[in-house]
């Protein structure tokens, strides 16, 4: 995550906590029972990366450091869970 935040494009399986956190497009298809499989979904992930970024139309990744959960962009959002909170016994 420190990395997406330092401007790197993700390439993740599409299993574990990484739906939670990143857009279908960082995502790859995963299967674990096949890694020659798994590889080549990454890899043609990582190929379209390439491709975009070659004909600059790489998309801002901006968009995925605010679906990062940081104290900054969950405030609002703990925010109103506490006050959610408030009055109930």
């Amino acid at each position: 995550m420190e990395a997406v935040i330092l401007g790197c494009i993700p390439v993740l399986p599409k299993r574990l906590s990484y739906l939670e956190f990143f857009p279908e497009e960082s995502l790859y298809p995963s299967n674990l029972e096949n890694p020659k499989v798994e590889s080549e979904c990454a890899f043609k992930l990582l190929e379209m990366h390439y491709n975009s970024w070659q004909n600059n139309k790489l998309s801002n990744t901006d968009p995925l450091i605010e679906k990062i959960p940081t104290w900054k962009n969950k405030k609002a959002e703990y925010q109103e869970l506490i006050n959610s909170f408030k009055g109930k016994n």
